[in-house]
């Protein structure tokens, strides 16, 4: 859902109306901006949509719907709106938008799907390499900077796009790595905490500590003493 995510996104910044996602049996999954969208009736109408078209309610409110039919993607319908093409003002407060630019909302929204489809695989390339390089160089310092000069990516880019498809920062998932991988040597191996908090990348084992137990919930050395009491017992039975 991410990519249908940013169209949303995409189309609501540029317009200032709220968008929305339906799936093909008009079920709505997705929206974003202030205003909320009718959709008990959107969902008895939008399905009948076979392109993009305009669908109008009490004669003064309207909806942009243009179909969503891509591969490896949801399918179903991508909803702009509303918005009043006459300045009357409602309890909702529904954005007035003036006929003449109504058209532009098609061919906007129409090209704002086209490119976040088309930049799909090449985003999905970026974030492959990212997490490659991360699960290479965690060991290693590594910053914003670095992997974005490996990538040859704009760092406010690279942070949006590492979001959207991990749901994590860059920090908080390189550090995420790094527990992981000292829950494995606190159990498989006597190395001592503050060894084990170098091997995997923390300069700072008091950092070491503090971290592992926002992720773990305890401390490394509670996590050890509560792996080998566990062993101990599987052994004795």
């Amino acid at each position: 859902m991410e990519i249908i995510q940013q169209i949303l996104a995409d189309f609501y910044h540029c317009t200032g109306l709220s968008a929305h996602f339906f799936n093909e049996k008009g079920q709505w999954l997705e929206s974003i901006g202030e205003t909320q969208a009718n959709k008990e009736k959107l969902q008895k109408k939008i399905t009948a949509a076979k392109s993009t078209q305009t669908l109008t309610e009490d004669g003064n409110t309207h909806y942009l719907v243009i179909p969503f039919a891509q591969n490896n993607l949801p399918q179903g319908y991508v909803v702009g709106g509303p918005y009043q093409s006459a300045c009357i003002m409602k309890p909702k407060n529904i954005p007035f938008k003036p006929d003449r630019t109504q058209i532009y909302f098609g061919e906007l929204l129409t090209f704002i799907i086209k490119q976040n489809v088309a930049n799909a695989p090449q985003s999905n390339n970026y974030i492959a390499k990212a997490i490659e390089y991360i699960e290479k160089n965690y060991q290693k310092s590594m910053s914003l900077p670095d992997i974005c000069d490996y990538l040859n990516l704009n760092v406010c880019y690279f942070c949006k796009l590492f979001k959207t498809h991990t749901g994590q920062t860059f920090n908080n998932y390189v550090n995420q790595i790094r527990i992981e991988k000292s829950t494995q040597l606190l159990r498989e191996t006597q190395i001592s905490i503050i060894d084990i908090s170098l091997e995997v990348g923390f300069n700072n084992p008091g950092y070491f500590t503090l971290t592992f137990k926002k992720f773990v919930n305890m401390t490394p050395r509670a996590y050890r003493v509560q792996y080998i009491s566990k062993s101990t017992k599987n052994c004795a039975s």
